[in-house]
């Protein structure tokens, strides 16, 4: 409703200023102040739309961080016991080996990375992933315990942090886990391992899919006795080298563990880790299948989802109001500066228009090279525009001058184009008579005109039309004897009644017989 009363507001003002172009007195004091009004009202609906954007954005910027904030909330109540993300954070930063990485912009930023909803999510798919490969060396379905997933989250953060400081790819956090960092806050240490990966797309195409071909290769060169038949943990006493190409694949197919954690960082450093536990005895909390995992996610966080979706409507629908409030109010500008241009502009039909001269037909749409002036001040292109009319076939055209800027109004002048000439080809000479032939033109053409007279001047000249552009040829007879002729050519098109004539050929002397 609102739009449409707009657009008659509109549509009156438009009215207003088309009679202050055509008919100055009309556009009276009091038109001009209701102009000022609908614009002013105009205004400030773009004003209000403006605000009602402000607030919708404001709206959508605090639900889209609730929704952010949900997967660490979630992490946090799920883990229980104490074991939040934040706690182990403080942890890290109370060990002497990990407190300056706690402690960067990096940490904070590739910390809160992991826990977003999108890549806790993430974090379960390749949890579902890893027991797919598992499956196939006939290892238990690991679950995802909540502790273990906070503290995937910190060693991921603490692993991008030390590469973005110093360069180094190492399992930094696990490694102060034998000083019993996190001790306190997971009640016990984490007797199991951990896979990292920085860049890949898919961690396991390095942990797995090439661990394994290096594997598979030393188990089949025999140069390793006993490797197919042991556990990890016996690999790296014995080949302790090889382990270290082989140690994630070794970490997957454990068959020993039943737990683990996984967070991917997108911040500042891609990097994702997977810890491997133990938890027969519970002693680490509540651990899920990947499944249920997502699914408990999902209901933690649908109604701040729900309030991003409605947020975005929200705000869709007012950028959608001050889209045409503000279309509204340009509007109605221009038409106001138009009319208040109109007003004071020159009336461009008292203008003097010269260079305007008559065409020969060319199958091409003509132009003149005109000049326009003005109580003797030439007027320069910026001032008007030119348009044509029937500028192509021979007949009449019009050129149309329109004013800009400060000129208003419009003018027209006319122009004749007229067909294209022929020439003659041969005259000859007959008893009291001659023929003549000349070339065909049949372009915008309908026949030719033939004169002739007894004066080089062509004074008191007779003519006879030919009606046909496909006659080449004519005789002309009942002349003088032994007299000469003088003889020209033009052609002519008939249009709306009206001839136009080309210019005539070069003239031919002929003597009679």
């Amino acid at each position: 409703m609102k739009n449409r009363k707009a657009k008659k507001k509109l549509t009156a003002l438009l009215m207003t200023v088309t009679m202050a172009t055509t008919c100055m007195p009309a556009y009276s004091m009091a038109a001009e102040q209701a102009d000022e009004d609908v614009l002013a009202q105009a205004q400030t609906r773009l004003d209000a739309a403006n605000a009602a954007v402000q607030e919708a954005q404001s709206a959508l910027d605090e639900a889209n961080a609730a929704y952010s904030r949900m997967g660490l909330e979630f992490l946090n109540e799920k883990a229980g016991g104490g074991v939040t993300l934040e706690a182990m954070t403080q942890a890290a930063k109370d060990s002497a080996a990990l407190k300056k990485y706690a402690n960067s912009k990096v940490y904070d930023e590739a910390v809160n990375s992991a826990v977003t909803i999108d890549n806790l999510n993430k974090a379960a798919d390749f949890v579902t992933e890893c027991n797919n490969l598992r499956a196939k060396h006939d290892a238990g379905a690991l679950k995802i315990n909540y502790r273990l997933m906070c503290f995937s989250a910190v060693s991921a953060a603490i692993s991008a942090s030390v590469v973005s400081s110093e360069g180094k790819y190492e399992h930094t956090t696990f490694m102060a886990m034998n000083d019993g960092a996190f001790d306190s806050v997971l009640g016990y240490g984490l007797n199991g391992g951990e896979n990292l990966a920085w860049g890949y797309a898919d961690p396991f195409d390095g942990w797995y899919t090439k661990e394994k071909e290096t594997y598979d290769k030393y188990v089949s060169s025999g140069n390793y006795p006993g490797l197919d038949t042991m556990d990890g943990y016996e690999i790296s006493q014995k080949y302790t080298k090889e382990y270290y190409e082989i140690g994630h694949y070794l970490n997957i197919v454990d068959t020993d563990y039943n737990i683990t954690g996984f967070a991917r960082t997108t911040a500042n450093v891609k990097c994702d880790q997977q810890c491997f536990g133990y938890n027969y005895s519970g002693i680490y909390g509540e651990s899920v299948a990947p499944a249920q995992f997502k699914r408990e996610l999902a209901d933690y966080s649908k109604e701040a989802k729900a309030a991003v979706e409605d947020a975005k409507t929200t705000l869709d629908s007012a950028k959608k109001e001050q889209k045409t409030a503000k279309a509204e109010v340009t509007a109605l500008k221009k038409a106001q500066e138009e009319s208040e241009n109109a007003a004071k502009a020159t009336d461009i039909k008292t203008a003097k228009v010269t260079g305007i001269k008559d065409k020969v037909y060319t199958g091409s749409a003509l132009k003149q090279s005109i000049k326009v002036t003005i109580d003797g001040k030439a007027l320069s292109a910026s001032d008007y525009s030119v348009t044509y009319k029937n500028n192509k076939n021979v007949g009449k055209a019009t050129v149309t001058i329109k004013g800009k800027g400060n000129y208003a109004g419009s003018l027209s002048k006319t122009f004749v184009i007229n067909p294209k000439g022929t020439t003659i080809a041969k005259a000859t000479g007959a008893k009291k008579a001659f023929t003549v032939k000349w070339k065909k033109q049949a372009a915008q053409t309908t026949g030719y005109q033939i004169r002739y007279s007894l004066k080089s001047s062509m004074a008191s000249p007779k003519s006879v039309n030919v009606t046909k552009t496909s006659t080449l040829s004519k005789s002309v007879k009942k002349l003088k004897k032994n007299k000469k002729y003088f003889v020209q050519i033009r052609t002519y098109k008939t249009v709306s009644g009206k001839k136009y004539y080309s210019a005539w050929s070069k003239t031919k002397a002929i003597k009679t017989k």
